[in-house]
């Protein structure tokens, strides 16, 4: 969820957390420069309130979510405008709408995704593979599918592999590799 749909969701939240929530929803000011002392003044709010209002939304305290807040709100003033990421479309679009909200969503997804890659990361990774004498692969859940389209391709390129996706078996795989 967006910090911003988190601060607009102010139903449980007492009146000095929505005076916060609509602080920040708000103000267009920069607040990189702004600390929880000066907030709580200008709220008339003790600076513990800040931390602990920022701590509700699920982060360690303020200069975290000051950070998060940021970057969000430079994520969404250069990616999804017109579009709503949680309803993409209406019963009453066009098929042509549809089609072109999905493709924009999935164009913003590829470069996202694309923007966040490690690239040492992602050699080190590809190396290991290409090391690995055998390739294991555990998966449960909606995720066991995509770890048999991994399985198939490492076969098709000829790397050993073995794909579990019983959790009874989690033990068993451990102790095996652990043996060799």
């Amino acid at each position: 969820m967006l910090i911003k749909e988190s601060l607009e969701n102010q139903e449980a939240m007492s009146s000095v957390e929505k005076q916060l929530s609509d602080y920040f929803l708000n103000d267009t000011s920069e607040i990189k420069e702004l600390t929880a002392r000066q907030l709580a003044n200008d709220l008339y709010v003790s600076p513990s309130t800040v931390t602990r209002f920022c701590q509700r939304l699920g982060f360690s305290g303020f200069p975290e979510f000051k950070e998060a807040l940021i970057t969000e709100r430079l994520y969404l003033a250069h990616n999804v405008q017109d579009i709503d990421v949680n309803q993409p479309f209406l019963p009453s679009d066009s098929i042509w709408s549809v089609a072109n909200n999905i493709r924009q969503l999935y164009t913003e997804v590829v470069a996202d995704t694309f923007s966040l890659q490690d690239y040492q990361q992602l050699e080190s990774a590809t190396k290991k593979l290409g090391d690995a004498q055998h390739i294991y692969v555990y998966s449960a859940g909606d995720h066991r599918h995509l770890a048999e389209i991994f399985a198939n391709k490492m076969l098709r390129i000829g790397r050993p592999i073995t794909q579990l996706s019983r959790t009874d078996l989690v033990d068993f795989l451990f102790a095996r590799i652990g043996s060799e």
